[in-house]
C-alpha cells in the first residue's frame, strides 16, 4: 500500500476536523434546546403561579365594594 499524498493528508484531516467541529456543534445544540425547555417550564410554572396569586389579589380587592353595594 503506499503513502498517502500531501493532498490526500490535507484532504483526510480536514474530513476529520469538520467531523469533530459538527459534532461539537451537535452537542451544543442539543444543550441549547435543554436549557431552552427548562426556561420554558420555569416561565409556564412562574405564569400559573403569578395568575393565581393575582386572582387571589383582585377577588379581596372586590369583596367590600360588593358588601357595601348590597
Amino acid at each position: 500500500m503506499r503513502d498517502a499524498s500531501v493532498g490526500e493528508q490535507i484532504s483526510g484531516n480536514a474530513l476529520v476536523w469538520g467531523i469533530r467541529l459538527s459534532d461539537f456543534f451537535i452537542v451544543a445544540i442539543s444543550w441549547a434546546l435543554v436549557a431552552a425547555g427548562v426556561v420554558t417550564v420555569v416561565r409556564a410554572v412562574l405564569v400559573v403561579v403569578c395568575a393565581a396569586r393575582h386572582r387571589r389579589a383582585a377577588r379581596r380587592s372586590l369583596r367590600p365594594a360588593a358588601a357595601d353595594a348590597g
